[in-house]
């Protein structure tokens, strides 16, 4: 897949730390969010567009410096399986809203449905990350999923961690896109 011959490619680039890719980049101001409860239970109007959804690549919180508090990391095995219960990873303000960290890892949860429809578990809680700020500076700390990013996705966001200015890293960066286009 073109996409990661070209991440092997600016990872291996001098000053590169770490790379990932995401649906979206951090601070866009907008993104996805869904409405989320726990595997059974029905959502509740409150409950409408309460969680902010990122579909996330390998590495993703180690470029973003986005500390794991509890469980573990996906699996390269789990991301690019084909399984009914996809493993994600959740941040703190999430956990709270089930009894914290360690409550909610194992737990499945679910796209609320219809008034009266339980929710069927599609979502395994792994890990718990650190709350970052995930929409804007000004907006208040989201409930967040980290999903993965399969093979099925076209990820449209490079994050780079570096110590190097960006404009250090741009001509390289081009080399490395026009090696693999």
């Amino acid at each position: 897949r073109a996409m990661e011959q070209w991440k092997k490619k600016v990872d291996a680039l001098p000053g590169v730390e770490r790379s990932a890719f995401s649906s979206i980049r951090r601070l866009r101001g907008s993104g996805y969010k869904m409405t989320v409860v726990p595997e059974g239970e029905s959502a509740q109007p409150a409950q409408f567009m309460n969680t902010s959804t990122l579909p996330v690549g390998e590495g993703y919180l180690e470029a973003n410096g986005i500390p794991l508090i509890a469980g573990r990391q996906v699996t390269r095995a789990e991301r690019y399986g084909n399984a009914k219960l996809k493993p994600v990873l959740v941040n703190e303000t999430f956990a709270r809203q089930y009894g914290g960290p360690q409550a909610v890892l194992g737990r499945r949860f679910g796209a609320g449905r219809a008034a009266g429809q339980p929710a069927e578990g599609t979502m395994l809680v792994v890990g718990v990350t650190a709350d970052v700020v995930y929409r804007s500076m000004r907006d208040y700390q989201a409930p967040v999923i980290y999903g993965t990013l399969g093979s099925n996705w076209n990820p449209i966001t490079l994050t780079i961690r570096t110590q190097l200015p960006a404009a250090a890293l741009a001509a390289s960066l081009r080399d490395t896109l026009r090696e693999v286009d």
